[in-house]
C-alpha cells in the first residue's frame, strides 16, 4: 500500500512536471513569435517612433509598418509669452543700475579778453564757457520666432555751450556791467546692435539667452515672471528677469505675429520610405519607393498622430534593403534582409 501511494505521487509530480515545462516552451514560443523591431529618435520638440513587424522578410511578402509622431512641448511652451519688442526699463548688474538718463556739467575758468582805463573809470570784458551735455539710452530687444534675437543700443546726446561775455566799468561814483550770451547747441548719436540665440523652458520659467558676436557667446540665464497671467503678453505689459549677471524690467513695445514651431509648416507631412521595396497604404495596389502623409498634429504637449502602411520586397535580387520615416528634423531607419 505505501509502495503504491509513493508510486502515485510520483506520477502525479511527473505530469505536473510535464505540463509546466509545455506551458514553459510555449511561453518561450509565445515571445519569440514577436518578431517586431521599434527604433525611435527625437529632439527638443518631437518624438518619432519606426516599428516592423519583421526585418527578415521572403521575397514578396508585406512588412507592417507603424509610424508614431508625438509633439513634446506646446506651442506656449517654447515662448509665445516672450516673443516681441521688449524695451528695456531697468537693469541692475550687480550694485550698478543703469543710467538711461543723464546730465552734466561743466563751467570752465573765466577768461579776460582785454581791459583799459579811461579818465577815472576802468573797465575789462571777461569770458567764461559753460558746456551741459544730457544723454539719453534706449535699450531694445527683439525675441523672434526663431530662436534668435536682436540687440539695440541708442545713446542721444545732445551738447549745448553757452559763452557769456561780461563788460565791467567802474569808475568814481561807481560801477555797471553788461552781459551777452552766445549759445550753440550740437547733438550726436551712438547705435550699438548685437545679435544672439534664446530659449524658454515654461515648467520652470527660464529664459536663457546668448550673444553669439564674441568668442564662446556671452550668455546669461534666469527666472522670469510677467505682470500678467494671459497666454499672449499685451503691448505695455511687463517682463522682469533675474539673471546670474543682472536683472533686467522689459516693458512690452511690440508683437510678433504669431508663433511657429521652426519649419512647422514644412513638419505636416510625414515620408516613409524604402529600398528594395515599395510603400503600399492599406487596400492599395500602387505601391512607391516612398508615400507622403499629411499629419495633423494636435498644439497641446504629448499630442500624437499614428500611421500604418505596408512594405513589399520587389523582384529585384538584393539581399538587404531598409525602411525609414521621417518628419520635421527627425529621421529613423531599420534594415530588412531579403531571404
Amino acid at each position: 500500500m505505501i509502495f503504491k501511494k509513493i508510486n502515485n505521487f510520483f506520477k502525479h509530480f511527473c505530469s505536473i512536471a510535464v505540463i509546466l515545462l509545455l506551458f514553459a516552451g510555449c511561453e518561450d514560443d509565445f515571445i519569440s513569435n514577436d518578431a517586431s523591431i521599434t527604433k525611435s529618435v527625437e529632439d527638443d520638440y518631437f518624438s518619432l517612433s519606426l516599428t516592423v513587424s519583421e526585418d527578415i522578410v521572403s521575397k514578396y511578402e508585406d512588412i507592417k509598418i507603424d509610424v508614431q509622431i508625438v509633439r513634446k512641448m506646446e506651442h506656449a511652451d517654447l515662448g509665445s509669452r516672450v516673443l516681441g519688442d521688449w524695451k528695456v526699463t531697468q537693469e541692475v548688474s550687480g550694485t550698478d543700475t543703469l543710467k538711461f538718463t543723464d546730465s552734466d556739467s561743466t563751467i570752465g575758468a573765466a577768461t579776460e579778453l582785454e581791459s583799459g582805463t579811461t579818465g577815472d573809470s576802468t573797465w575789462s570784458i571777461t569770458r567764461q564757457g559753460s558746456v551741459y551735455t544730457d544723454s539719453a539710452r534706449t535699450i531694445t530687444y527683439t525675441f523672434s520666432n526663431d530662436y534668435t534675437f536682436s540687440y539695440r543700443k541708442s545713446v542721444v546726446y545732445t551738447d549745448s555751450t553757452i559763452t557769456t561775455t561780461d563788460t565791467s566799468y567802474t569808475w568814481s561814483s561807481g560801477s555797471s556791467n553788461t552781459f551777452s550770451k552766445d549759445t550753440t547747441a550740437a547733438t550726436d548719436s551712438v547705435v550699438t546692435t548685437r545679435s544672439g540665440e534664446w530659449s524658454y523652458t515654461s515648467e520652470t520659467a527660464q529664459l536663457s539667452f546668448k550673444f553669439l558676436d564674441v568668442v564662446g557667446g556671452e550668455s546669461d540665464s534666469g527666472a522670469v515672471s510677467f505682470d500678467t497671467e494671459l497666454a499672449t503678453i499685451p503691448i505695455g505689459a511687463y517682463m522682469v528677469f533675474s539673471g546670474a549677471g543682472k536683472s533686467i524690467t522689459f516693458e512690452k513695445t511690440g508683437t510678433e505675429t504669431g508663433f511657429d514651431l521652426p519649419d512647422e509648416a514644412s513638419s505636416t507631412n510625414l515620408y516613409v520610405s524604402a529600398h528594395a521595396g515599395y510603400i503600399y497604404v492599406q487596400n492599395s495596389s500602387t505601391g512607391a519607393a516612398y508615400k507622403s502623409f499629411s499629419i495633423d498634429l494636435g498644439t497641446a504637449k504629448n499630442s500624437m498622430a499614428d500611421v500604418t502602411c505596408f512594405f513589399q520586397t520587389t523582384s529585384s535580387s538584393e539581399t538587404e534593403g531598409y525602411i525609414s520615416a521621417s518628419y520635421s528634423d527627425l529621421e529613423v531607419s531599420i534594415p530588412i534582409y531579403i531571404q
